[in-house]
């Protein structure tokens, strides 16, 4: 029996978090009730946990919150901390996974001191 090494490269078990749509359960366009989102920030190891969550009436307006949650988990820890494994992960109030937003997709705006 041959040895044979195997010549593929290793598998990235990390699965890329990218924008998508948020709808209500595919009732795009309607108009629909405010409904509860937890906004979950993570980076595979440490965890902010979102116990309250929040009342949005749009699910367009997702997207703006979940970049105001990762703007002010950023803010909160002093100092320069490397942001790329961290996500903000939402979910609807019957625990549905919505979207999730990378937070190197967050533009952090540098102000003068």
């Amino acid at each position: 029996m041959e040895n044979k090494q195997d010549s593929t490269p290793p598998v990235n078990r990390r699965k890329k978090m990218v924008r998508r749509p948020v709808h209500g359960c595919g009732r795009l366009g309607k108009t629909q009730s405010a409904q509860r989102y937890r906004f979950h920030c993570s980076d595979g190891h440490h965890a902010v946990f979102d116990r309250a969550g929040r009342w949005v009436t749009d699910p367009l307006l997702v997207w703006l919150h979940a970049d105001q949650v990762a703007r002010s988990v950023m803010m909160s820890c002093g100092g320069r901390l490397d942001w790329t494994g961290w996500i903000v992960d939402v979910h609807d109030q019957a625990g549905r996974h919505v979207c999730s937003l990378d937070f190197t997709d967050v533009r952090m705006e540098l102000r003068a001191a």
